[in-house]
């Protein structure tokens, strides 16, 4: 076993202007420096088995810092209405991506320096006069650029990606755009919500020394129905993945260094986990005890497949027979439930 130990010391500054000239209105400067978190993953060395590989640790690698200039105006109207637009520009040091130590290998390592830019729109449009009481319609959506010189081809590309499926969809990431929209409608009287929620984010891509792996994304979507109208308790079901969209890894691999070598193989993975989950939860249990219960089912469809329950607070003890898995969970009136999952 090797012991290292090192450590890092960035002075931070940030710079913040702000103009309204009315209540309705704002214009907001910002300059700051930014550091990013070091991940353990990218210090030590682990095996890929889907690719038959060895992803390579490096001890030397540095925290990226950028420079990082916004500028934004805002515009509100009526209670809840607003509309914000930040146009960005980030300097960044010490690019964290690949970087290559022969014509087969690479570790995470800094680059040199590059630049991102880009533009942001954030809003949240009541739905009153549409005839939709209680509704609202909040809009997240980001679309950017980058660019750092490429240390095998020695020309400009965008900025490397983080090669993750995670569900929900990460809109932070280095990809063209990424937006979701979230509806929510309210009822009052009757103690009654529901919403529906949409996400999607381009395509991102990895920059090997003899391989480009590309990532793309279908769109996501989730409904949910909430109610507080009963025993004092909050409970959301909630449908996932309704589009039941794929993820895909494309990755086009040469026999020397990426785009200077002959093409070797192209080869494609698809991702499918579809997932429904019903999740219950109580605010007042939570004040007595912590967490309230919450349970949760996932599946490959709501009939059959592959299922998993988790639960935690008061008093839950119950197991699930779902297709092709028995999951069991338990839980006492103070602690935390502990789960397994095992096949049957």
């Amino acid at each position: 076993d090797v012991t290292s130990k090192r450590s890092f010391t960035f002075l931070k500054p940030t710079l913040s202007v702000a103009y309204s000239p009315s209540q309705q209105r704002q214009t907001r400067l910002r300059l700051a420096r930014e550091v990013s978190q070091l991940r353990f993953d990218d210090f030590v060395s682990s095996t890929q088995f889907e690719d038959d590989d060895v992803a390579l640790g490096n001890p030397d690698l540095e925290p990226e810092s950028s420079w990082v200039a916004e500028i934004s105006e805002e515009r509100r109207f009526g209670e809840l209405g607003v509309v914000k637009i930040t146009l960005f520009y980030n300097w960044i040091s010490e690019v964290e991506d690949l970087l290559p130590i022969n014509e087969m290998f690479e570790v995470p390592g800094n680059i040199g320096s590059g630049d991102r830019r880009g533009a942001k729109l954030e809003a949240t449009w009541p739905l009153e006069r549409l005839g939709l009481t209680g509704a609202r319609l909040d809009i997240e959506a980001r679309v950017q650029d980058s660019s750092v010189v490429d240390p095998v081809t020695g020309s400009d590309r965008v900025l490397s990606g983080r090669g993750n499926f995670d569900k929900p969809l990460s809109l932070d990431d280095q990809n063209r755009y990424a937006f979701a929209l979230n509806f929510r409608q309210d009822f009052e009287a009757q103690r009654l919500a529901w919403g529906w929620e949409l996400r999607k984010r381009g395509k991102r891509f990895e920059y090997r020394v003899n391989e480009l792996v590309e990532y793309e994304d279908g769109l996501e979507a989730n409904v949910f129905v909430e109610a507080t109208r009963w025993w004092g308790l909050k409970m959301r079901l909630t449908a996932q993945n309704l589009t039941d969209f794929n993820q895909y890894r494309y990755r086009t691999i040469y026999t020397g260094e990426r785009e200077l070598s002959p093409l070797d193989d192209q080869l494609s993975h698809r991702v499918h986990d579809p997932v429904q989950a019903i999740e219950i939860d109580t605010d007042r249990a939570a004040a007595l005890s912590g967490p309230g219960p919450v349970i949760e089912i996932r599946g490959a469809d709501l009939l059959g497949g592959r299922a998993r329950i988790r639960g935690h607070g008061v008093g839950i003890a119950t197991g699930v027979s779902h297709g092709s898995r028995m999951v069991e969970a338990a839980g006492d009136h103070l602690g935390t439930g502990v789960g397994r999952e095992q096949d049957v």
